[in-house]
């Protein structure tokens, strides 16, 4: 499996709508542009809701929380088990992913689109 080349690390608190809109200004995104790769450490995962095809999870840093979604099919480590193992509730996890907008009932949020995780050492 090839490594990923994780354009920056950021922090929960670095992360909101006005970062997601610096980045969706760099489109299109394609060869010779892609789009970054996002990561940040330490994240607990404290809920995870099971769809067809992947899961919504809601993740905390600190006091600041996200949502995140991960899709089987660009999720790196879902074709191995041990990747849907590490996302369970209470886990402590790594992750890397790309910044998405998600727009439910007229509000606005970014939430991550997970590629990659880990468990976070230590955890």
């Amino acid at each position: 499996m090839p490594i990923l080349e994780v354009d920056a690390a950021l922090e929960f608190s670095d992360i909101g709508l006005p970062l997601f809109r610096q980045i969706d200004a760099l489109k299109p995104f394609g060869v010779g542009n892609p789009e970054p790769l996002l990561m940040t450490g330490g994240i607990e995962l404290f809920e995870r809701r099971d769809f067809n095809g992947g899961a919504r999870l809601r993740l905390r840093q600190g006091s600041r929380s996200l949502g995140g979604v991960v899709f089987g099919q660009q999720f790196r480590v879902s074709s191995n088990e041990l990747g849907w193992e590490i996302l369970t509730p209470g886990a402590r996890v790594d992750l890397v992913y790309r910044l998405a907008e998600n727009q439910w009932n007229g509000a606005s949020t970014v939430e991550l689109r997970v590629v990659d995780c880990r468990l976070s050492a230590g955890a």
